[in-house]
C-alpha cells in the first residue's frame, strides 16, 4: 500500500477498485442530460483526494465556456499540425491491432464539445442530442514529476469509481498538450489556483444504449517483467513470464 495515502485508503477499498477494471471503458458518445447524485459526486471527489489530487466540478457557465474554448482551440491547432496528424492517424483507427484506439470504440469529433479527438476511420454511433456530461477537471497543487504522478494515480481512482457507480466516463487530455490551451484552463477554469491535469466525463448513458466492446490489450508478458523473486518465496513466476 503507497505509504502516502491515507489510512482510510483500505486494501479493501483497492480490491473494490481493481475488481471495476474489466467493466471500465473510455466512453466518449454523448451522455444523457441526467445530474449525477450528490453522494456520487462526494464519492469521485474523494477518490481523488484519497490520492492527493483535487477534482473539480464545473458547474457555472463561464468555466465551461472557457473549457470548451480550450477544447476547440486546441483542436484546431492539432487539425493544422501535419505530424500531430500522422502520429494520431497511426495509433487510432485499428481494427486487428493490441495497440492503439479501435475503430469500433471511436466516435466522430465535434468542434463545440471538449469531448473527442480526430479519430482515424472512426465507426461507433454516437447518441442522438446534445451531451448532457458532468465536466470536472482533474487538477494538482503543483506541476512536479511527483505532482503528475499522483495525477495519474488519482485518474485511474475517479474513473474506477465511476464505474462502481454505474456512471459512464471518459479521461480528456488534448486542451492540456499545448500550453496555451492548458493556460486557459488554468487561468479561466481553476482561477489560476492549482494545475490542471486531465478533463473527466461523467454522467449516464442515453436509454437503451449498448456497452461498449473491450479494447484490446497486449499479453502481461509484453509489458510486465518480473524482477528477482517478485513474488515471495515458494510462489511461482506464471508461465507466461518465465524466461522474460
Amino acid at each position: 500500500m503507497d505509504q502516502h495515502l491515507p489510512r482510510a485508503y483500505t486494501v479493501r477499498a483497492a480490491i473494490a477498485l481493481a475488481a471495476a477494471i474489466p467493466r471500465r471503458r473510455s466512453d466518449r458518445r454523448r451522455f444523457a442530460g441526467r445530474p449525477l447524485p450528490a453522494r456520487d459526486e462526494v464519492l469521485l471527489a474523494k477518490s481523488a483526494t484519497d490520492h492527493g489530487a483535487l477534482l473539480r466540478f464545473l458547474d457555472d457557465a463561464p468555466q465551461l465556456s472557457a473549457l470548451t474554448r480550450a477544447a476547440a482551440a486546441a483542436q484546431e491547432l492539432h487539425r493544422a499540425d501535419a505530424d500531430y496528424g500522422i502520429e494520431l492517424a497511426a495509433w487510432s483507427g485499428k481494427r486487428y491491432s493490441p495497440d492503439g484506439v479501435p475503430a469500433q470504440n471511436a466516435v466522430r469529433a465535434v468542434a463545440s464539445a471538449p469531448r473527442v479527438r480526430d479519430f482515424a476511420d472512426a465507426q461507433l454511433t454516437d447518441a442522438a442530442g446534445q451531451d448532457g456530461a458532468v465536466l470536472t477537471v482533474l487538477a494538482t497543487t503543483g506541476d512536479e514529476p511527483a505532482d503528475r504522478l499522483r495525477a495519474g494515480e488519482a485518474a485511474s481512482a475517479v474513473v474506477l469509481t465511476a464505474t462502481r457507480l454505474n456512471l459512464a466516463s471518459c479521461l480528456i487530455s488534448e486542451p492540456l498538450e499545448l500550453t496555451s490551451t492548458r493556460g486557459l484552463i488554468r487561468d479561466c477554469v481553476l482561477g489560476g489556483a492549482l494545475e490542471p491535469q486531465l478533463v473527466v466525463r461523467v454522467g449516464y448513458l442515453p436509454e437503451g444504449a449498448a456497452p461498449l466492446p473491450a479494447t484490446p490489450r497486449r499479453p502481461i508478458g509484453e509489458v510486465l517483467r518480473p524482477l528477482a523473486h517478485p513474488y515471495g518465496v515458494g510462489l511461482p513466476v506464471p508461465a507466461e513470464l518465465r524466461g522474460r
